[in-house]
């Protein structure tokens, strides 16, 4: 299954580019008949990722089971058996909650490609805001990551979970790492070894959060301690 960090990067690019667009709504049948907003690419650890942003007529109920349709026919496979992912990306765990009817994230897969579904509905339920995206399982891969890597800190060699993607100027980088005795100081001197400086910005039980800073490079940083792991979450905005 794609990792969190994966989706909340599909997440983040679908609700900043459809928030600032506004669509007429057509009275006809409801059909899945998107119309594209956006098409982009992106880089995902040195390969690409096609995107794309559409609206589509119709309430996130009625159209859920006619995308279905259309990619099952196309030999599309659902990945968690069609399980709607966004209640455990958000962290709600209450069945009896109504996320499912407001926002969808479905992963599927065909041969050696993922295809990503995000849908948001519209505050008065008449259309729905469609995100798709297409990345090999390559992507995923520790040796490709670690091959292409483009963000500012490099990863330690002790990671073996790596992602890095850029948009434009705009780059995300996350790492994973099993957590020793104290992460937080591999975490530091990794920095160090890199010649950036580090301050500590605000602080929670299980996370902290860094400023790094090296020339003008600066790097936001959040550290998330687990019991068996050490998650290394950063965004840099290039000059």
């Amino acid at each position: 299954m794609i990792r969190k960090w994966f989706w909340f990067t599909l997440i983040f690019l679908f609700i900043s580019t459809s928030s600032v667009i506004s669509w007429a709504v057509i009275f006809a049948p409801i059909h899945f008949q998107p119309k594209i907003i956006e098409k982009f690419e992106t880089q995902i650890n040195g390969l690409k990722q096609k995107n794309e942003i559409w609206i589509n007529q119709g309430s996130l109920e009625k159209l859920i089971p006619l995308i279905m349709e259309k990619w099952t026919n196309e030999g599309w496979v659902s990945e968690g058996s069609s399980l709607n992912l966004a209640p455990e990306f958000f962290g709600v765990l209450d069945e009896s909650s109504s996320l499912d009817s407001k926002i969808q994230m479905k992963v599927f897969k065909k041969e050696k490609i993922y295809k990503t579904l995000g849908l948001l509905e519209s505050a008065d339920r008449n259309q729905t805001y469609g995100y798709v995206s297409e990345i090999p399982d390559a992507a995923f891969n520790p040796k490709q990551a670690r091959a292409r890597w483009k963000f500012p800190l490099l990863p330690p060699d002790t990671s073996d979970e790596l992602f890095c993607q850029k948009l434009q100027n705009f780059q995300v980088a996350f790492i994973s790492i099993p957590a020793d005795k104290n992460p937080e100081n591999t975490f530091n001197q990794l920095c160090l070894s890199q010649g950036f400086n580090q301050k500590i910005w605000r602080q929670e039980i299980d996370k902290k959060i860094y400023i790094l800073t090296k020339g003008n490079k600066r790097i936001v940083a959040i550290i998330s301690f687990e019991e068996t792991r050490c998650h290394i979450s950063m965004a840099s905005l290039n000059n």
